[in-house]
């Protein structure tokens, strides 16, 4: 995003390559999926005269010569999510035992090595990934950079080295990190015997934002511009969650929850109006806890154009989707909800709405006449000591009341209290072969099949109830 302000030189001697890397897995589809964390460190490199350059490995611009013969070409929907690349692979040999077809998304290694070697020497390549399985294309990536790029400094972040850090040291990056943007800023400084003072350029900033809980931590602005053919936008209005559900990580990747400034959002709303970019889609984890929030920002967001199409891909609380608000919402293109399980009184399941509630938001949406194949309902499959009948249940039930289950496949994420359930329900029921602590099996599109009674048969059973 173009912001007029006052820059800095300080890193102007410095070189970054930024790389979104390809993903190893057996699924993996674009439902508004972009790296928010690296594009606010970059936002923030540049304010300090840094040269940036960006690779997105997941891009699904890039045309069929930069991939092999046998790559199967991405699909794009209206809204910019769709199908990335994807070329068929050998999975890894401690997975040869789970019959799937295995995929590489987006670029190959070499490729992204050719690309880089185009362009220049780079002072640092930054490499960023979400998911903790998602590490073996880093492992890949580092061992290629490392061989071709040998005076570089390679820098792995993201939320996978938030949750198990340890694991991402073993992968051979030359520094590993894992705080907020600006915390990469100081580091870098450090790294580079830069003067630190420069830093307080960042006080009067136009990029930077206070939270409304507390003035003395702030989110930065993304760095739009870098994204090539920006097809939809991301807005958050809220940081963290205000819950403790046994299963997510939340808390541990974002902290204590936090409502942001609302200037922070409509500065990028208008910015995406700018660029006709109307597809908009929420990150929040925990939505509609400040119900004001959120309408204060359709009000504005109205204002600024009322062509704007938004889309909840997380789920929203059923307890807290009251009818005011639902009637705000009757454009919404996409509406999940987080039902889990109608099995309320289970702690597994966070505990976050009542049967009342439910019924109280089917009646709204009703009464309000939301377009059904806009609304569907997260149902989670795959947890320790779930059972099938439990799931069946649920998913009959919720049918039979009008609501459309989405299946949401479990994945044990270390540190959080069900990731040590997990281990204790495989040693009982003598699975302990398969080990969670080795970051492949922590897939949702392993651990449920092979870990629980959610095998490929019985996960079939179930989409056969919802699908037909």
């Amino acid at each position: 995003m173009v912001i007029n302000q006052n820059k800095d030189d300080s890193l102007k001697d410095i070189s970054f390559c930024f790389i979104n890397p390809p993903i190893l897995d057996y699924a993996l589809y674009d439902l508004f999926a972009l790296p928010l964390g690296t594009l606010k460190t970059i936002n923030l490199l540049k304010l300090f005269g840094a040269d940036i350059f960006y690779i997105d490995a997941l891009n699904k611009d890039y045309d069929a010569s930069y991939f092999e013969t046998q790559a199967i070409k991405p699909t794009i929907r209206s809204n910019g999510t769709g199908k990335y690349w994807k070329k068929k692979i050998e999975p890894p040999e401690i997975l040869s035992f789970y019959n799937r077809e295995f995929y590489r998304f987006g670029l190959g290694f070499e490729k992204i090595v050719e690309i880089i070697k185009k362009k220049k020497k780079f002072d640092f390549i930054v490499i960023s990934s979400v998911f903790t399985y998602h590490y073996l294309s880093l492992k890949i990536l580092i061992e290629c950079l490392k061989e071709n790029f040998k005076d570089t400094k390679i820098i792995l972040a993201g939320i996978y080295t938030k949750i198990i850090p340890d694991h991402a040291k073993s992968l051979g990056a030359d520094y590993v990190f894992n705080l907020d943007a600006y915390k990469f800023i100081e580091f870098i400084f450090d790294i580079t015997s830069k003067d630190k003072r420069s830093l307080n350029l960042l006080e009067e900033s136009k990029i930077k934002f206070n939270f409304i809980d507390d003035e003395n931590s702030y989110e930065i602005l993304p760095d739009w511009d870098i994204i090539e053919n920006l097809r939809y936008g991301i807005i958050r209005l809220t940081v963290g969650c205000p819950y403790s559900c046994p299963y997510c990580a939340s808390r541990l990747i974002s902290g204590n929850f936090r409502r942001l400034n609302l200037d922070y959002s409509i500065t990028q709303l208008k910015y995406f109006a700018q660029k006709n970019i109307f597809n908009i889609a929420f990150y929040d984890d925990a939505l509609l806890i400040d119900e004001q929030l959120f309408l204060n920002f359709l009000k504005e967001a109205n204002k600024i154009n009322p062509n704007f199409n938004f889309y909840l891909p997380n789920a929203i609380h059923i307890a807290k989707a009251k009818k005011k608000i639902l009637e705000k919402m009757t454009n919404f293109k996409m509406i999940r909800f987080g039902l889990e399980s109608l099995n309320v009184d289970d702690e597994k399941y966070g505990n976050k709405f009542k049967i009342d509630q439910l019924k109280n938001l089917l009646d709204s949406l009703n009464e309000l006449k939301i377009p059904k194949d806009s609304i569907s309902f997260y149902t989670l499959v795959g947890l320790p000591e779930q059972t099938y009948e439990e799931v069946e249940n649920t998913i009959k039930v919720a049918l039979k009341l009008g609501i459309k289950p989405r299946i949401a496949e479990f994945s044990p994420i270390p540190s959080t209290p069900l990731f040590e359930i997990a281990k204790k329900y495989l040693k009982e029921n003598k699975r302990d072969f398969i080990n969670i602590d080795e970051p492949l099996f922590q897939n949702p599109s392993i651990y449920p099949y092979v870990a629980t009674e959610f095998n490929q048969q019985n996960m079939k059973k179930l989409r056969s109830l919802i699908y037909g």
